[in-house]
């Protein structure tokens, strides 16, 4: 029998060969911080590649039974595929990130082979899918997750207040934002931040309000001509948006610098002087979701302007790090002008924002409900 400290299973977004950062990778870089051996299963979850176990950040397996099937049919598959991947091992803790892999752990603990079992929610809808089987179905799984692991953790006070709406007791009921390491952010700080300036790291899709940016852009060069926007990412919509920037005269003002790895993203974010996070409603989940690039914008020392409809917008509103705004043009431009036009406020809030940060470090919040708790 072999022994594993921690297992990480969660579905991953893949841009070609490399994923994209979510809250599996925090867990996993705050276990590598502390030396704790672990492995990291990523299922994909937009196409039928087969999924993969990683261990020091190299393939240590690949689970080839789960790549038969695409979409939903897929699932089945990958519990399956876990199972099989968990039969000669013990598992001190496994970390599942949402239903489907909550499930695989519940079963594998059923068997012997897990000892701790943690449901990590990285996001919740009330209507995640159209199709009202789907989402029952999805539904009955979440409750399932909850009831029969041994802890939930919660990305957002959102969706931990609706776990104590379903009856779970608050000594399970957990609050582990989509935090960085505040240790690890702090690397790619920069002493000196370009003036009038905005980052956005999101990819190009209809999950972020990009029309709203461009207009709040154009009006603000009337007032502020050096103002700047820069985009980090890359995706569907990336063509349409720069049409909307040649068609407003706005090259010298909003660069884009396409898809940039984890480390590089954040060496360039630095730079700049506010972290935006305008989310449009177009997604279910988003009432619920706690947004890690806000959450790195504050660990580097940016001001946030976020969309209210996110729950880390809370946050930012309570503790003065930033503005949280019903997403539009002309919202938009007021925060920005607040923050451009008053050094004194804009320095207030990159203080507070820094706080806000160190306040939710993962690895103060790991070392309390992880580490100590059960390794």
């Amino acid at each position: 029998m072999i022994k594993e400290d921690v297992v990480i299973s969660s579905h991953a977004v893949f841009v070609g060969d490399r994923d994209v950062f979510g809250p599996g990778h925090a867990v996993s870089g705050y276990l590598n911080l502390k030396k704790i051996p672990h492995l990291y299963i990523k299922h994909s979850l937009y196409d039928s590649r087969p999924s993969i176990v990683e261990k020091n950040n190299k393939i240590e397996a690949t689970l080839k039974l789960s790549g038969m099937l695409p979409g939903f049919f897929r699932l089945p598959f990958e519990v399956i595929s876990v199972l099989l991947f968990l039969r000669n091992k013990k598992v001190k803790v496994f970390i599942a990130i949402d239903p489907i892999n909550a499930l695989s752990a519940i079963i594998g603990k059923k068997l012997g082979r897990i000892n701790t079992t943690i449901f990590y929610t990285a996001d919740y809808a009330r209507n995640r899918f159209s199709n009202k089987f789907m989402n029952f179905i999805y539904h009955m799984l979440d409750k399932f997750a909850v009831r029969n692991s041994d802890v939930v953790w919660n990305v957002s006070t959102r969706i931990k207040e609706v776990r104590k709406q379903q009856g779970l007791a608050d000594k399970k009921n957990i609050l582990v934002p989509n935090s960085p390491l505040v240790k690890y952010i702090k690397q790619h700080k920069k002493v000196n931040q370009i003036k009038r300036s905005m980052v956005l790291m999101a990819n190009f899709t209809h999950a972020i309000d990009h029309k709203a940016l461009i207009s709040a852009v154009f009006n603000l060069k009337k007032k502020y001509k050096d103002v700047l926007l820069v985009f980090i990412g890359s995706g569907e919509l990336e063509n349409d948006v720069k049409a909307m920037t040649r068609k407003k005269n706005l090259e010298e003002n909003i660069l884009f610098l396409g898809y940039l790895d984890h480390d590089a993203a954040l060496d360039n974010a630095a730079k700049y002087s506010v972290g935006l996070a305008p989310y449009a409603k177009s997604k279910p989940w988003t009432e619920f979701g706690d947004s890690l690039k806000a959450r790195e914008y504050m660990a580097l020392g940016l001001p946030v302007i976020i969309s209210d409809t996110v729950s880390t917008g809370d946050d930012i509103r309570s503790n003065k790090a930033g503005y949280s705004i019903k997403m539009n043009a002309s919202n938009l431009y007021k925060s920005l002008d607040a923050l451009f036009s008053s050094e004194e406020n804009f320095q207030r809030m990159k203080i507070n924002a820094l706080r806000l940060a160190d306040q939710y470090d993962l690895e103060k919040i790991l070392d309390r409900e992880l580490l100590k708790k059960y390794l």
